[in-house]
């Protein structure tokens, strides 16, 4: 005997418990009629919108976390700090009582490839932040959408 003839057995109002429990049958009640659903309609309606709302929720929540749980000088050595003040304070000796034209344009080009340095250390975690902010606001979408779709489609 199968579940959906247990569930006719069982009358009208336990049959409608019993298969909204297992969700693979959906009960129409205006004709009393009962259709059932297939996997992939299940996985859509089922289980994509909360993995989805709980996964983006989860990332946008550690994308606020993020820098406080991680190392701030990860992306900067002590040496590339060590190399930007000599580069700092070079420019200013130059920039101040240059040697000649070439020093203070050596001097600025090391400031500037000193700013490229710590400029990419800088971005390096808000690009992860920002990568974890956007993916987390997507999925939340994802699954909102999803959910609001599948109700949509059920009440049809």
């Amino acid at each position: 005997m199968s579940l959906r003839h247990l569930a006719q057995a069982a009358g009208l109002k336990n049959r409608q418990r019993i298969l909204k429990r297992l969700r693979l049958i959906i009960v129409r009640p205006a004709g009393g009629t009962v259709a059932t659903c297939n996997p992939e309609q299940y996985m859509v309606k089922q289980i994509v919108p909360p993995v989805a709302s709980g996964l983006g929720l989860l990332l946008l929540i550690l994308s606020f976390v993020w820098p406080s749980i991680t190392d701030p000088t990860a992306g900067w050595t002590a040496e590339q700090a060590q190399e930007r003040g000599d580069a700092v304070a070079e420019l200013h000796k130059q920039t101040y009582a240059p040697a000649s034209d070439q020093a203070l344009k050596n001097a600025k080009d090391r400031m500037r490839q000193s700013d490229v340095a710590f400029q990419d250390a800088l971005n390096q975690r808000s690009r992860f932040v920002a990568i974890l902010k956007w993916s987390g606001i997507a999925l939340v979408a994802i699954g909102a959408i999803t959910l609001v779709v599948s109700k949509n489609s059920a009440g049809k």
